[in-house]
């Protein structure tokens, strides 16, 4: 008796928080005239749609980038991180922006895992369509399959 009310009291925490993950954020939108806007001006997730390498920065130069694993990001907005090593995840990418003081907004493609966790945050730019940078150390990126 004592393990069916335990696993009902987990099931029930497990899918409040699935709700809260599946909470939708905000969607932001930027200027309509800019390159992978929708006709409303949001940037469309269509744009990241694909396979991206995970990068890091090899410590040894500071130049080159090491391959870590593999990102695929669906239509639907979820997401599927496969590393070379170890375990990877998955979960959803929301599209937010960061505000700066001069009120410019830098679109940003931020990804949670399944428990709604942060895991990576990358910033989007239309002149380079083929590089998420990821942070602001310019030591992790993401760069799509092919290029």
């Amino acid at each position: 008796m004592k393990k069916r009310v335990l696993i009902l009291i987990t099931t029930g925490i497990l899918a409040a928080s699935s709700l809260l993950a599946c909470e939708a954020k905000p969607e932001f939108s930027k200027n309509p005239d800019q390159e992978g806007a929708t006709e409303n001006g949001a940037i469309d997730i269509n744009l990241i749609a694909g396979v991206w390498y995970y990068q890091v920065i090899d410590s040894d130069d500071m130049e080159s980038f090491i391959t870590k694993g593999a990102v695929e990001v669906k239509i639907d907005g979820s997401y599927t991180y496969t590393p070379l090593e170890g375990d990877g995840n998955k979960g959803i990418v929301q599209i937010e922006y960061e505000e700066y003081d001069d009120g410019t907004n830098l679109p940003m493609f931020n990804f949670y895992t399944e428990g709604n966790s942060f895991w990576i945050g990358s910033y989007y730019d239309d002149n380079e369509k083929d590089t998420l940078w990821i942070g602001n150390g310019g030591e992790e990126r993401l760069v799509r399959n092919g290029k």
